[in-house]
């Protein structure tokens, strides 16, 4: 018979995937259409603005991670009171994040786009629009992090199914707006997004309020739970900006050195790159609570065991999928998109190689964040 952690794992690992399936399969529609309606330019436009702004975004990540792993611990040990610390210290600190990225994004940021970014001079003034809109986005999404690391460390993935089906309703209502209404659809496309992720984050907010105790804001500073997550964000600080580096920088090197149209290559390489890690995020993310609960509860042999068994099977998962996605990336691009941005061969290619080397470390990275050692490894 299986147990009970099995059983749950299982469980999460198919509502996840549920959800996972649903969102691509409205993300290959949408895509297919907003870049048609837009065009290769302005859809290029669009991906390097919402990059500028989630390059401010790094300590949010580490924040999130941060969060997912102290919830996870504590509910581990069952000490509710301290959980509540947690989250009420977290959404504070996510708050003057948001307010941190809001001061950033609208001074260096700002300067940057209209000065360093190679944008078309008649499309200064739509850029700027969804420029604003992104930083909304991106705040909507900041704020919607700790109520989604209560329900990751709680193992109730079956809400994520419940909200994706709502966001893949609003993401088809979006195409058909782009579609019937004549105003910029550069402007609207960046406006509906917002709309999109306000949505999820009041949502999220609800449930966590309705379903758990500890997810009630109240004014709280703790110093030493402050330290002791500080030291923690800290390293993930430093992590979460080298991949910064590594994703969004490489998107506005190519914009500064050839132009938005290889940004649209690129832009198509990173969705499909974002739909299939997402099948071994996914299960990372089912795997996640139980390799910290059992790492609190010093049952580190069980954790050991799930680390390895979780690597081995999202390389395998990872390499059945990407492998005949490689092999036919021409006819697959041509069929979706019939006129793929030049070059979106070729970057799809890399980063789907990329994705099957690095999705191995997934599990190995959750053992080392319940550590909390984390210089080493970062």
């Amino acid at each position: 018979m299986f147990s009970k952690d099995t059983k749950r794992l299982a469980q999460n690992t198919l509502m996840l995937y549920f959800r996972q399936f649903l969102i691509i399969a409205v993300n290959l529609y949408t895509i297919r259409v907003v870049l048609n309606t837009l065009g290769a330019n302005d859809y290029g436009i669009y991906n390097v603005i919402a990059g500028t702004v989630a390059m401010l975004g790094f300590l949010s990540n580490s924040m999130a991670t941060a969060s997912q792993r102290f919830f996870s611990f504590e509910l581990g040990r069952n000490n509710e009171p301290v959980l509540k610390k947690i989250f009420a210290v977290t959404l504070l600190i996510y708050v003057l994040l948001a307010l941190c990225v809001i001061f950033l994004a609208e001074t260096i940021g700002l300067w940057f786009v209209c000065n360093k970014l190679v944008i078309p001079p008649e499309r200064m003034n739509a850029v700027l629009w969804i420029y604003q809109f992104a930083i909304l986005t991106f705040v909507a999404k900041i704020i919607t992090t700790p109520y989604m690391s209560a329900i990751i460390a709680h193992e109730n993935m079956s809400v994520y199914a419940y909200v994706s089906i709502v966001e893949v309703i609003l993401n088809l209502l979006i195409v058909f707006l782009l579609s019937v209404l004549s105003y910029d659809k550069l402007i609207l496309y960046g406006f509906l997004i917002f709309i999109v992720s306000l949505i999820n984050t009041v949502l999220y907010h609800f449930y966590c309020r309705k379903h758990y105790n500890e997810c009630r804001f109240r004014l709280l500073w703790d110093n030493t739970l402050l330290k002791e997550m500080g030291y923690y964000v800290g390293w993930n600080f430093f992590g979460s900006f080298c991949v910064v580096l590594k994703d969004q920088g490489v998107n506005i090197l190519l914009n500064l050195f050839f132009g938005t149209l290889v940004n649209a290559a690129q832009a198509i390489a990173s969705q499909v790159n974002s739909a299939i890690m997402s099948f071994a995020q996914n299960f990372s993310t089912a795997l996640r609570p139980q390799i910290i609960k059992n790492y609190a509860a010093n049952k580190h042999d069980e954790a050991l065991k799930l680390v390895f068994g979780g690597s081995k099977f999202t390389y395998f998962l990872m390499y059945f999928f990407v492998m005949p996605l490689v092999l036919e990336m021409p006819y697959i691009l041509k069929l979706w998109l019939k006129n793929p941005p030049e070059y979106s061969i070729l970057f799809t290619r890399l980063v789907l190689i990329n994705a099957v080397i690095e999705s191995i470390i997934y599990p190995m990275t959750t053992l080392a964040h319940a550590t909390g050692k984390m210089k080493l490894h970062q």
